[in-house]
């Protein structure tokens, strides 16, 4: 018997409804953003910044067949569900940062090439990095990456946003390397298989003090001694109209 939710996941007109009932009654314990990452920085690496990820993508318990459904959506469908617990979008450099991490698992990217926003091609590639995840012998709540691109807060030209925009970054291989660089091509509202989102707790710990992941990540110097490469500032780490500026 098929249960409820399922029901109204596989149904387009109550699905976006459906994913976040399933996101706020059905998100795993072992997936909350509890898995250090830590970025060393300054004069010799003396400095430290400890940011904590989810070890998987979000996702639902017991639908559509599978035990756990990494669900891609509209990133303000995931911005409802982390208002509700205080977590965040990752920035780009920290998916780099959490693909770098020694003690990651990485599964080799499942691309598709047709179909690539229809639902059975959501559940069958999850099915696909599931199987990969059994294979590599990864329980869970251990972290690991290859399975989605991450929807992102970042950096573009305000040009470009004349439409809301959905941003996604990273992919990355077993080697390190990434298929997605920072794009925005699409409109907020575009989902298909390959999106996901990796929550971020809301603090960061800098130099052994706690603040604000907003605050950090919109401190533009700290993320260039962090960072870099980084060579722009956030306005804002929520989905809206225009939450990209360039500095």
């Amino acid at each position: 018997m098929t249960d409820t939710l399922t029901a109204r996941l596989n149904d387009p007109r109550t699905r976006r409804a459906a994913v976040e009932e399933g996101l706020r009654d059905r998100f795993p314990a072992w997936n909350e953003p509890t898995v250090a990452v830590d970025v060393p920085f300054g004069p010799g690496g003396g400095r430290r910044a400890r940011f904590w990820v989810s070890p998987d993508y979000a996702g639902i318990l017991d639908v559509c067949g599978a035990e756990y459904l990494r669900v891609p959506a509209d990133p303000r469908v995931y911005q409802a569900a982390a208002a509700t617990r205080g977590w965040e979008f990752p920035v780009p450099p920290l998916v780099d940062a959490v693909a770098a991490v020694p003690a990651a698992r990485r599964a080799p990217p499942r691309t598709v090439s047709k179909e690539r926003g229809a639902w059975f091609t959501v559940v069958s590639h999850n099915a696909r990095v599931e199987a990969d995840r059994v294979r590599m012998g990864v329980p869970r709540g251990e972290l690991w990456c290859g399975a989605k691109k991450d929807i992102v807060v970042g950096v573009a030209d305000p040009a470009a946003l004349r439409t809301p925009r959905v941003w996604l970054y990273g992919w990355h291989r077993p080697d390190g390397s990434r298929i997605q660089g920072l794009f925005g091509g699409h409109a907020v509202s575009y989902v298909d298989y390959s999106h996901g989102w990796r929550p971020v707790a809301g603090e960061v710990e800098v130099d052994g003090v706690r603040r604000p992941y907003a605050a950090v990540v919109g401190d533009l110097a700290l993320m260039r001694e962090m960072f870099p490469e980084w060579h722009a500032r956030l306005d804002a780490t929520r989905y809206r109209a225009s939450p990209f500026t360039r500095y």
